[in-house]
């Protein structure tokens, strides 16, 4: 198993390569010349640290030269290098946060009775505060309950506007609170959701829908009056449970999405990077639903194109185009034909993932990209490029490579892949009922399709029929273009003579597929 040293150290950018260098070469933060000498070995082998043991003989050798290998030593090396890396992260992270050392910082001025100095920092802070985000609300609520403690240490209330000053100080406080608590009890509502339906959970009853029903009783309008700078914001979050908990209503998302689009100059990129999410989320569970799937699949396309194009998936946490996006991306371009876009996707923004994931998902898309300009060789040898070991993928694989077997008529290859496709969903616990059931259903149609391959038209047509009616399959259009693709090979067949003895049979011509069915 890859020591978490390792493990840490493959996450850091080359800036933070460098910076870690310094940090750890600074007597403020370390005083151990051993450290940097260890971590100058392990650097060496960066990015993807490849034949290297940090515990090994080789790197010994490198440090003490021709002294007795002791391993404990460099267990304790690798010990005290991950907690310099620990607080490396944890003081980066300080640094970054303007918020969090502001607040530190605020706290110690008035802990320490510098009221003129706070008094100015405050001013500062007020100004550069971006009250556009959710994060905003949690912090104005915090600076504002500064700034009354400061009032209250500073300086001593004898006149009424004093007072009156102290009061409205802690309504802002409390108004701003309000806001966060809002905004954030409705994020983790949708997540909450989420998740429910992802693992079939009931949740009726719960504290959390409780607690939504009983948000959804207020009139906002009354309470809060909107005068407010940030009432858009609210408004935004107030709009988006709306249109989640009135799903079958698709009005409710149209308001969300225009509401969003008005004010979007205005919002960090945290925030869009949120809204567009749960507008993409949302298109994603209307595709469910049949009279709707090809409305909101181009409608989510378009979405993704925004969400990629402006680089709204970067956050201060995460650079990267997150794999969970690029995999999304993939199979949408895939589904609606957009050949020319799929292929410009995997090589402009392939670039833009971690590196670590960058070989795989190159293949991964290429796979797709191959498979849809009927390249089955190609498509083949990309998957076969996979580390499957290390892919969060395989279902997706699975089916690609199911689909590629057939389309090249290698029936055995087909039923293998059918056998090690149905144990991977039996062993796989997380995995919804609800989706096991979409999985299995394509197994069940490719395989009737397989087996019935030198049985009558009827027979085919049969399961063709029941195809149609069934909703909970996956991949349905391809599904139905097969048996399609069959019933008239079986036709053109009981045209022509018969052949004599020898001759190429149904059962092992080639299929010829469309490209706009994949």
């Amino acid at each position: 198993m890859e020591l978490e040293i390792i493990q840490i150290l493959k996450t850091l950018s080359k800036p933070e390569i460098k910076q870690f260098r310094e940090f750890i070469s600074s007597p403020l933060f370390n005083k151990n010349t051993s450290i940097i000498s260890y971590y100058k070995e392990l650097i060496k082998s960066y990015p993807n640290f490849l034949n290297i043991n940090p515990q090994g003989t080789e790197i010994y050798k490198r440090l003490y030269g021709n002294k007795n290998y002791n391993q404990s030593t460099l267990i304790n090396l690798a010990f005290r290098l991950k907690t310099q890396l620990l607080n490396f992260l944890s003081v980066n992270n300080f640094r970054n946060n303007k918020h969090l050392s502001s607040e530190i910082i605020m706290d110690e001025l008035l802990k320490r009775g510098l009221f003129g100095i706070f008094k100015n920092y405050y001013k500062r802070v007020n100004r550069n505060i971006n009250r556009y985000e959710r994060e905003g609300f949690f912090y104005n609520y915090k600076i504002n309950t500064r700034h009354y403690n400061y009032f209250k240490l500073s300086t001593k209330v004898i006149k009424k506007r004093h007072a009156l000053r102290d009061i409205s100080l802690l309504n802002n406080s409390n108004l701003y609170l309000t806001f966060f608590y809002i905004t954030e009890l409705i994020s983790n509502y949708l997540i909450f959701k989420a998740n429910a339906v992802k693992y079939s959970l009931d949740t009726i009853g719960d504290f959390t829908e409780q607690l939504i029903n009983i948000l959804q009783s207020y009139n906002f309008n009354e309470i809060f009056n909107w005068k407010n700078d940030n009432d858009f914001l609210v408004n935004i979050y107030l709009a988006l449970l709306k249109a989640y908990t009135n799903f079958n209503n698709e009005k409710y998302y149209y308001e969300y999405k225009d509401v969003l689009i008005k004010h979007r100059k205005s919002l960090t990129n945290s925030e869009l990077n949120f809204h567009y999410t749960r507008l993409i989320n949302y298109c994603t569970l209307k595709e469910n639903e049949i009279e709707s799937i090809d409305k909101f699949s181009l409608e989510q396309f378009e979405l993704y194109t925004t969400f990629i194009n402006k680089h709204i998936y970067k956050s201060s946490l995460y650079e990267f185009l997150p794999v969970s996006l690029y995999r999304a991306v993939i199979l949408l371009a895939f589904r609606l034909n957009k050949i020319e876009y799929l292929l410009e996707f995997i090589k402009n923004e392939t670039k833009n993932l971690n590196i670590k994931d960058r070989d795989n998902l190159y293949n991964f898309g290429m796979a797709y990209y191959y498979y849809i300009m009927e390249d089955l060789e190609k498509a083949s040898k990309s998957i076969n490029n996979i580390k499957l070991d290390f892919f969060i993928y395989k279902y997706d694989i699975k089916i690609l490579e199911l689909k590629i077997c057939f389309d090249k008529n290698e029936i055995q290859a087909c039923l293998s892949i059918i056998n090690s496709y149905k144990e991977l969903i039996k062993r796989d616990k997380l995995l919804s009922p609800e989706r096991k059931s979409h999985h299995r259903n394509f197994i069940l149609y490719v395989e009737k399709l397989i087996k019935k391959l030198d049985s009558k038209r009827a027979d085919i047509e049969y399961y063709q029929n029941k195809l149609r009616n069934e909703n909970k399959v996956l991949y349905k259009d391809w599904l139905l273009n097969r048996y399609e693709q069959v019933i008239k090979k079986l036709e053109e067949e009981k045209a022509q003579p018969d052949l004599p003895e020898g001759k190429e049979t149904f059962k092992n011509a080639e299929f010829l597929y469309s490209k706009t069915s994949s």
